[in-house]
């Protein structure tokens, strides 16, 4: 079976995405992601990814490293009083001001029935 071996591209081996899945922690989606995305090296092959499992391992060292260091946060104290809210009173929905004479309709109203 062809997932099941390894292939050697360039003096390096790769085993497919669905075995370093196993091996690696990450699943066979991820790891076709981080393909496509020039994170790990990796050969696509009719639809399976076959990937260096060392570079993986690299990028899993890696990745920890970059989460551990990215948790440093600057806390930017606000002056008391800088933001003021002011409460608006606007009503929520607009007023119509259109005014119908009900006379003048009424005899257009009238008139169409009339001529007809």
């Amino acid at each position: 079976m062809l997932m099941l071996s390894p292939i050697t591209v360039g003096g390096k081996d790769y085993i497919s995405a669905v075995r370093a899945s196993e091996r690696g922690g990450y699943t066979s989606d991820y790891i076709g992601q981080l393909c496509r995305a020039g994170r790990i090296p990796g050969k696509l092959i009719g639809k399976t990814w076959f990937i260096d499992y060392d570079a993986l391992v690299e990028h899993k060292k890696n990745r920890r490293i970059r989460k551990s260091t990215n948790k440093t946060f600057t806390h930017i104290p606000l002056n008391k009083g800088a933001i003021n809210y002011e409460s608006e009173v606007l009503p929520l929905f607009p007023v119509l001001t259109k005014k119908i004479d009900p006379p003048t309709n009424l005899k257009k109203i009238l008139s169409y029935f009339s001529d007809t």
